[in-house]
């Protein structure tokens, strides 16, 4: 799997085999995203924005965990 980030703010994961996505929609970020990353499970992916927001979305259901502004300064 891999998670990407695309140039209208929304997080897609694809299925590196099938070339399918999987799990997509995921949009909540005010700007670009610059990073996503995977939890040590597997199972969320988070993703950090120009907006000072980091996202961390499950993967198994759907929606989002609560935005944390980032630390500034």
């Amino acid at each position: 799997m891999v998670a990407s980030a695309d140039s209208k703010k929304e997080i897609v994961v694809w299925d590196t085999v099938s070339r399918e996505v999987k799990k997509s929609r995921m949009v909540y970020h005010s700007a670009r995203v610059l990073d996503v990353a995977w939890a040590p499970d597997g199972k969320h992916v988070a993703s950090a924005s120009l907006d000072s927001n980091v996202i961390v979305w499950p993967l198994t259901s759907s929606g989002r965990f609560d935005a944390q502004r980032a630390h500034v300064g």
